[in-house]
């Protein structure tokens, strides 16, 4: 199951509005079928690692981050798929709340003579799709609040710079990365290089090739073309204030 998660976790925000989910086939005690769910109307995890596994999903015990689905939106049940693989066993860990499949693949599996095991690594793989989660049940935005205070209450403490250390700040740009939707890239593309610019200039504990670079990468990532083109401007000005030789700095692909 941890080997499902970390395939999830390469989808990014890709899937949205879907969950992220991985799944695995494993047969003799090894793999023998794997995939992770990419994005709205693509297949699904389940289907991925099916169609890889081929007739050696006949018997396997299939692994799943998410409750598979029962109903047919853009893409076909997975619990069909499942059915039609003479999979043995299903063991998923969240448990999903759109109502379309709550709690319906394990009456279905079930019913299939397939054994269903729920809840493995639930709290791993809920955290995961916190986002899902929280849409699906309310209809409302998901929400995160960066917030740097310190003990007293204070915003600022006079005469230092930072209240929070590297780690933290590292783990808000790891946030910033994973949590912007893909409807608003230009203006994600300008608070990449603005903060990046920014810790070139100030930050003496982040090396400015490596902010610089780090930063690229989400944009070559992330961007549209007419993003792309504001991006390589940035870049060309930020190579010439560094003073640095061009080979060191990667620059963004439109």
């Amino acid at each position: 199951m941890r080997r499902a998660l970390e395939l999830a976790q390469e989808a990014g925000d890709g899937t949205r509005p879907n969950p992220r989910v991985g799944a695995i086939l494993v047969k003799g005690g090894r793999c023998v079928g794997a995939g992770f769910h990419r994005g709205a109307g693509q297949p699904h995890a389940e289907a991925i690692a099916i169609q890889k596994a081929g007739a050696s999903a006949r018997g396997a015990d299939f692994y799943v981050t998410m409750e598979p689905c029962s109903s047919h939106g853009r893409t076909p049940p997975c619990t069909g798929a499942i059915r039609r693989a003479g999979v043995k066993r299903v063991i998923y860990g969240s448990s999903d709340v759109d109502p379309r499949n709550a709690a319906r693949s394990e009456r279905i599996l079930q019913q299939a003579g397939i054994r269903v095991v729920r809840g493995v690594l639930k709290r791993e793989c809920d955290e995961l799709n916190e986002d899902y989660f929280h849409w699906t049940r309310t209809q409302q935005p998901w929400v995160i609040l960066k917030l740097a205070m310190t003990l007293d209450g204070s915003l600022a403490v006079p005469g230092r710079r930072w209240i929070t250390g590297p780690q933290a700040r590292a783990e808000v740009q790891r946030i910033r990365v994973t949590n912007w939707e893909p409807g608003r890239l230009a203006p994600v593309d300008r608070a990449i290089l603005r903060v990046a610019l920014w810790e070139m200039k100030f930050a003496e504990d982040v090396p400015p090739i490596a902010a610089l670079n780090e930063a690229i990468e989400v944009a070559k990532a992330l961007s549209t073309e007419e993003s792309g083109r504001f991006v390589n401007g940035v870049l060309d000005k930020a190579r010439g204030s560094l003073g640095r030789p061009e080979r060191t700095i990667t620059r963004a692909q439109t």
